[in-house]
């Protein structure tokens, strides 16, 4: 009789290894739901505008020069919003980003205005027009 079939002792060791493994996996299951669940952190950066892809009408993404000399950034601009404007190969930009897998999604793209360089010539001509009576009058109003 005692050998037939399991002793009760195994049996349990049998349910106790079902269950230590289901608990292993679904705390498992949680730690990997908490830790993909991270806030992502707002970053920004200021730079020149290097190019600028586009497909049709649609700004696709925006490749940075970075004010520190050599290195670039490439950002992906679906749903990125625009201030000021839209850039232009070297137009300085502030872009505010988050680290999305391994892409720079671009949020905010603020871009700079530019300092207008102009001279004004050394003497200015102002050329007036006096009415004469002889124009006919324009009505007035509409």
């Amino acid at each position: 009789m005692f050998l037939q079939g399991r002793p009760p002792f195994f049996q349990q060791i049998a349910n106790m290894k079902k269950t230590v493994i289901f608990g292993i996996l679904m705390s498992a299951l949680c730690l990997l739901s908490v830790s993909s669940c991270r806030e992502k952190q707002l970053l920004n950066v200021r730079g020149e505008v290097k190019s600028v892809e586009i497909h049709k009408d649609t700004l696709i993404a925006l490749t940075l020069s970075l004010n520190n000399g050599g290195d670039s950034l490439v950002f992906n601009l679906d749903n990125a919003r625009f201030q000021n404007g839209v850039m232009l190969p070297k137009d300085s930009v502030i872009v505010d980003y988050i680290e999305h897998h391994d892409t720079l999604k671009a949020l905010v793209v603020t871009v700079l205005p530019k300092v207008n360089n102009f001279s004004l010539p050394d003497t200015l001509v102002t050329i007036s027009r006096k009415a004469t009576d002889n124009e006919p009058s324009r009505p007035k109003g509409k």
